[in-house]
């Protein structure tokens, strides 16, 4: 469905036995349950219903997660914390200048690391072939950035 291979992981297979109970008698083995993780990488975000579909129809029977992120995501972050600079500065300059004091320089800075915000969908059960308005896109990313700064009054 024109992924890149680079953009498939798949984790080990792993096999669990399956039994039936019987009420008067010993469990049996009935068979083993196949389970592969497999991860992949949409990079046209316009292709994941396509690709979804697709899998789902040749036999993929759970969707576990499905996360969204920006192949930009640095640069937003960067982006985030700059504004969140000017922001801690501008506010600093306003109290300073409402309490009549005159703003001195940086005393501490903490850097608030935060993750960005991304919809996530959980656990799409094979059904949602049958849905033809289904859509595994949601939402949008939300990238913030925080920083706390302690300014010295006075010059």
């Amino acid at each position: 469905m024109g992924i890149a291979r680079k953009d498939i992981e798949s984790a080990n297979l792993s096999l669990q036995p399956q039994y039936s109970y019987p009420k008067n008698g010993e469990p049996k083995l009935t068979g083993y349950r196949a389970t592969r993780n497999v991860s992949v990488t949409v990079r046209e975000l316009a292709n994941l219903n396509d690709i979804l579909d697709g899998a789902l129809a040749d036999g993929l029977n759970r969707v576990n997660t499905i996360s969204f992120s920006s192949s930009k995501e640095d640069e937003y972050k960067e982006q985030a914390r700059m504004a969140a600079i000017a922001d801690a500065k501008a506010k600093a300059a306003s109290l300073a200048k409402g309490f009549g004091e005159p703003l001195g320089g940086v005393w501490q800075i903490s850097y608030m690391t935060e993750s960005p915000v991304r919809p996530i969908m959980m656990r799409m059960a094979a059904e949602a072939v049958s849905n033809t308005n289904a859509s595994y896109q949601d939402a949008e990313i939300t990238i913030r950035d925080q920083v706390e700064v302690i300014y010295a009054l006075g010059e």
